[in-house]
């Protein structure tokens, strides 16, 4: 069963959510299908140098790219970070943009089947300042806990 590209399969050990076929169909519209994989979707190293705009073609083609991503981010969180951080250069993306963009498909390409998903999961900034990251901790288990709760 598919709906909106979200492909559904059940079987005894419960019922799976995936993306599978819509991640094949955006790496082969960019070209990125037989990409050699990568291990993490952004680099562990961020670089600070943007670099010049690109020409009107390139960004479209990069804004092409990044807006097909989004939609994907429901059953793929791992990428959510970098999909997160490369919309914030709609306006002006550079040559390092457009190679940080082709990582997370790289990513994407060796990691089609990675499992099942987590049955809640979410991304925000902290409303407070912590003043250790064990406070920070404290305060994620402490909504974890409560988003537990409300789930039983």
């Amino acid at each position: 069963m598919t709906d909106l590209s979200l492909e559904i399969s059940c079987s005894s050990q419960g019922i799976l959510v995936h993306q599978t076929k819509y991640t094949i169909d955006i790496l082969q519209r960019f070209g990125m299908l037989g990409a050699k994989s990568c291990a993490t979707p952004i680099a562990l190293v961020a670089d600070a140098n943007t670099g010049p705009s690109f020409s009107v073609d390139n960004a479209k083609n990069y804004k092409a790219l990044i807006g097909a991503l989004p939609y994907l981010t429901f059953c793929r969180p791992d990428i959510l970070f970098s999909v997160s951080k490369l919309s914030q250069f709609m306006h002006h993306p550079s040559d390092s943009h457009l190679t940080a963009a082709k990582r997370v498909l790289r990513y994407l390409a060796g990691t089609l089947n990675c499992g099942p998903n987590p049955i809640f999961w979410g991304a925000k900034k902290q409303t407070t300042v912590s003043r250790s990251s064990t406070e920070a901790e404290y305060r994620a288990l402490a909504s974890t806990t409560a988003e537990l709760s409300w789930i039983r």
